[in-house]
């Protein structure tokens, strides 16, 4: 049921009959005026999801294709660099144009705030996911400041709450936004609430964009590391232990590796809330296991054993994207009883041979180029078989060589960790101060310095 509007001046006043209309809110003072402001309906304001372009292109004219990883998190800028002719994308593709914002309506894009102004569209038109809701603001609304009100907390937390769809696929609805009011002040007051709220946000930005770098510092480091540690370039103090590097031959994993075995593979209603741990693709990180995101299956005695994991053990991604495919990570002492799912392989080394951590370090360094290159595509997804996985060339020193490599590793990685991790406390500071200005911005308690 569309709301009945009525015009005020310039503005558009929702006025609706129950149980359409959400109950109405006293008004608010924005930017300390003295005019009481209207919250309306955002469908009497803005138009969701045009199908049409105000100006249709020609079949062979190129516009501005975006997919979802064109947009930033968090920033409400797009890559518009990427183009294509318009009968391409025509079909299957979102529609929008320069001055429209688009919202991605779908978990996790949507919490992670994948939200922008079409800004710098080829030829002022785009093509973009299906995934996008686009919002065309009327005359009354400006279009940054509809933006800002996207990011605003109490905006996102609702949708949040009202996605629907099943798991992993939830999305926020076109109707969601039927009952959804945003307050309408005078185009110039919204501009000036945009200049306040970008001023005090340019500052944050500034901040971001440093902890970015230093986190992209951190992992080129890391990788540093690794390489001077399989290189032989790694010891203690400055100077490199082997000058030149040392002759260790190469082997192929398969040469040092004890045995390799498939996870279990289940369907999703046998997980559970109690039963044994299962780890998955998304259980390694960075060379470590991260207990997070943890299932459970109901599982027989028998299958734990044949299925389970002991300290020492690496487990290796199986299926994953083409970035993440064939990483690994070694089994810590002291992690409770858990099984390994279909899309990771358990691979045992041979511990008179290999130190399991030197291996999952020479897998992260060698690894990537070695499984692109041999990796088949599965549904969007990278694959690696066993025999790819035995087929990795590495660097093989003398055990006790591996070792003290493996101590010096992990000395220098945990610097780096707390690093990293000072850093992240940083970036969530820095969204909860975007999110206070948003949110004040909104309530009429954003007063310019």
């Amino acid at each position: 049921m569309s709301a009945k509007t009525v015009r005020d001046g310039r503005l558009r006043v929702a006025e609706a009959p129950a149980p359409y209309a959400a109950p109405r809110r006293p008004a608010k003072n924005i930017c300390e005026g003295k005019i009481p402001v209207p919250l309306v309906y955002v469908p009497t304001v803005v138009e969701i999801n045009p199908r049409r372009f105000t100006a249709p292109p020609t079949d062979e004219e190129l516009l501005s294709f975006i997919p979802m990883r064109a947009v930033e998190e968090e920033s409400g800028r797009l890559d518009a660099s990427q183009v294509r002719p318009w009968k391409e994308v025509k079909k299957g593709y979102t529609p929008f144009q320069e001055g429209d914002v688009i919202f991605a309506k779908i978990t996790p894009c949507m919490e992670n705030g994948k939200f922008a102004l079409a800004k710098g569209l080829h030829n002022g038109r785009a093509a973009g996911s299906t995934e996008f809701h686009v919002f065309r603001p009327g005359s009354t609304l400006d279009a940054k400041y509809l933006m800002y009100f996207l990011f605003s907390p109490k905006l996102r937390s609702d949708a949040k709450r009202k996605m629907q769809g099943a798991a992993g696929q939830l999305r926020v609805t076109t109707e969601f936004f039927s009952t959804v009011e945003i307050p309408l002040p005078t185009i110039e007051e919204q501009r000036l609430i945009v200049s306040e709220i970008e001023r005090q946000c340019t500052r944050l930005d500034a901040g971001v964009e440093a902890l970015r770098r230093a986190q992209s510092n951190l992992k080129r480091y890391r990788a540093a590391v690794l390489k001077a540690a399989c290189e032989g370039q790694l010891a203690p103090g400055d100077a490199p232990r082997f000058p030149g590097g040392p002759q260790w031959p190469r082997v192929s994993l398969g040469d040092v590796v004890e045995s390799m075995k498939n996870g279990i593979y289940k369907s999703r209603d046998i997980y559970s809330e109690g039963g044994t741990a299962c780890l998955r693709m998304y259980n390694i990180e960075d060379g470590r296991i991260v207990w997070k995101r943890i299932k459970r299956m109901k599982l027989s005695r028998k299958e734990v054993e044949e299925y389970g994991l002991l300290p020492g053990d690496l487990l290796v991604n199986r299926v994953n994207s083409r970035e993440l495919v064939g990483k690994a990570a070694p089994i810590p002492i002291g992690l409770e009883e858990c099984v390994f799912e279909s899309k990771n392989i358990r691979v045992r080394v041979k511990r008179n041979l290999a130190d399991p951590r030197f291996v999952s370090y020479a897998m992260s360094l060698y690894g990537q180029s070695h499984f692109n290159r041999n990796a088949q595509q599965v549904v969007g997804m990278a694959s690696i078989s066993q025999p790819q996985v035995g087929a990795l060339q590495i660097p093989l020193p003398p055990l006790e060589e591996q070792e003290r490599i493996v101590m010096e590793v992990e000395l220098q990685l945990s610097v780096i960790e707390e690093l990293q991790s000072t850093v992240m406390v940083n970036l969530q500071r820095a969204t909860r101060l975007r999110q206070a200005v948003l949110q004040q911005a909104f309530a009429g308690e954003l007063v310019p310095e």
